[in-house]
């Protein structure tokens, strides 16, 4: 780790810091000409590794871009970045925002300019809570998936194909375009489940099901509207016939 040129004077400081290194949390400290006045082991890591110098907030990110520290630059390029940031950098005295590092670890970086113009930094790991956003925003739309589709057969269910039939009827009301629109029901289907029993008729409607998917083309809709019913559209697209 760098032995960096500075020691904090207050033990109760140094104390303090060192135990918001222990959480995990990065401190640093930075004086009103933007030289880097205090880092705590965290930071260090995050920025510094065996850095020299010098300990300048540009200095530090130019390093870091280089060295394959520091937070991640979506164009890569570490002086537009500078360019960008300088600017906001004590636009206000109090911000909270969130970052990702060249590591792949995200941070919330409490970011306090005080009024004597130095800079102080505490940046909390918020990498496990990101991980679990990432893990927990498919549910909603695996929800709603299986909201819209029969259990048995993953055709749209009755709501769902009677929604898309709504509304194809009202994006084609009024342009002339065909549609068909057909309720097909299997026959002699209650004498199948009452002779081979429910898992045979299950099993005759997923064939039917896969069988008609195969069969359809892109644009046309089938879903099952209950039993062994289910409700088929198609919109005629130019110079085809229903």
């Amino acid at each position: 780790m760098t032995s960096l040129p500075f020691d904090p004077a207050d033990e109760a400081l140094r104390c303090l810091v060192e135990a918001l290194t222990e959480s995990g949390q990065a401190v640093s400290i930075f004086d009103a000409a933007d030289n880097l006045r205090y880092a705590n082991k965290t930071y260090q890591g995050m920025f510094l590794c065996d850095y020299d110098g010098p300990f300048t907030f540009t200095g530090i990110l130019r390093h870091a871009h280089k060295s394959g520290l520091g937070v991640r630059i979506d164009d890569n390029d570490v002086e537009a970045f500078i360019a960008r940031t300088l600017p906001r950098r004590r636009s206000v005295p109090c911000k909270s925002f969130e970052t990702d590092l060249v590591d792949g670890r995200w941070f919330w970086i409490d970011h306090t300019v005080l009024p004597s113009g130095w800079v102080l930094s505490v940046d909390a790991d918020i990498t496990a809570l990101k991980n679990n956003e990432k893990s927990l925003r498919p549910a909603p739309e695996a929800a709603l998936r299986a909201s819209r589709a029969d259990q048995l057969t993953g055709l749209p269910n009755r709501r769902h194909i009677l929604a898309l039939l709504d509304e194809a009827l009202a994006a084609n009301e009024g342009r002339g375009s065909g549609l068909c629109v057909a309720v097909i029901d299997i026959d002699h289907f209650k004498a199948i489940n009452d002779t081979h029993g429910h898992e045979a008729g299950d099993a005759v409607l997923e064939h039917f099901a896969r069988s008609c998917r195969e069969r359809v083309r892109a644009h046309d809709r089938l879903g099952r509207i209950g039993g062994e019913e289910f409700l088929f559209w198609s919109i005629c697209l130019d110079g085809e016939s229903p």
